[in-house]
């Protein structure tokens, strides 16, 4: 695995670990859940983010750079529609929001980089 691969994937891993810690403290502890039991929401957080991370840790080429922007459309789509729903959660949705739009974004470089070439006929 070359240096730039490393990097790449290493910058994935800790942008969803970041995310998933930005999102649960924001959930749990800046606006706790009122009907929603703190277990369960803390599980629909955080599940999805780290089951991505043994196949970003093994350099599954797929988790990395097919999955992992799918499953961060889900973040990204929650942080703005509470950036604009939501004025007093409005600090924590943008953090999210760029967060997710960071990790979608070295997702994609990584992606790039591992495309097959097309052959010509």
């Amino acid at each position: 695995m070359s240096r730039i691969n490393t990097l790449l994937l290493t910058g994935i891993g800790l942008q969803l670990c970041l995310l998933a810690a930005v999102m649960l403290a924001w959930q749990l502890w800046a606006s706790p859940p009122q009907i929603v039991p703190a277990a369960l929401l803390a599980a629909i957080i955080t599940i999805p983010l780290l089951a991505l991370l043994p196949g970003i840790l093994l350099d599954r080429a797929r988790v990395a750079g097919v999955w992992t922007p799918l499953v961060l459309l889900f973040y990204f789509t929650w942080g703005m529609t509470e950036t604009v729903a939501n004025a007093d959660e409005r600090g924590w949705a943008i953090l999210a929001t760029v967060l997710s739009i960071s990790a979608f974004t070295t997702s994609l470089v990584y992606a790039v980089r591992h495309r097959s070439p097309r052959h010509k006929s």
